[in-house]
């Protein structure tokens, strides 16, 4: 029986070293599960953190959107009041035209030229303008001076003493 006797010894001595190496290094295992725990509160942290700067993201996101739509509608307005300010220089070019043109008795009565000229001088004297009058103007110089409406391109002051034929305005 010496054999199992041996064999029961070293798997004592195995058993106990074990326990030995095991003891011996339960400080260092501590430390490690310590650190585990600290490193999974740090991601609970960051993790945290992470969905607080998505939602900051989503939001700015939806603002950056409605800036957008804002900015959009002011460009469009501005974009219509530059058109109606340059519609309304080409009108009153049109306007010194039909003036030299009637100073020069080349304005027929049943022309409808004579209708723009009525309209255009009502409107420049301060009288009633019936809106349609007015979309009947802006049609007319919208297809005649289709480019520079297009494009925004102001008049220029010559133009008008051109309109007037040299003759100095004001």
């Amino acid at each position: 029986m010496p054999i199992p006797l041996i064999v029961a010894g070293g798997a004592a001595l195995l058993g106990a070293a074990f326990g030995v190496g095991r003891y011996s290094r339960q400080g260092e295992i501590n430390d490690l599960k310590e650190k585990i725990i600290e490193l999974q509160e740090t991601i609970e942290l960051l993790e945290s953190l992470i969905s607080k700067q998505n939602d900051t993201i989503r939001n700015l996101k939806a603002e950056n959107k409605s800036l957008n739509a804002l900015h959009f509608m002011e460009k469009r307005k501005l974009y219509g009041r530059t058109k109606g300010l340059i519609i309304f220089q080409y009108a009153l070019r049109e306007y010194l035209e039909f003036v030299r043109l009637e100073a020069d008795g080349q304005i027929s009565v049943n022309d409808s030229e004579h209708t723009l000229y009525d309209i255009l001088d009502r409107m420049f004297y301060g009288q009633e303008v019936l809106i349609e009058e007015k979309g009947l103007i802006k049609l007319h110089i919208e297809k005649k001076y289709p480019y520079e409406i297009k494009n925004l391109i102001p008049l220029e002051e010559e133009e008008l003493n051109v309109a007037l034929e040299g003759r100095r305005v004001g």
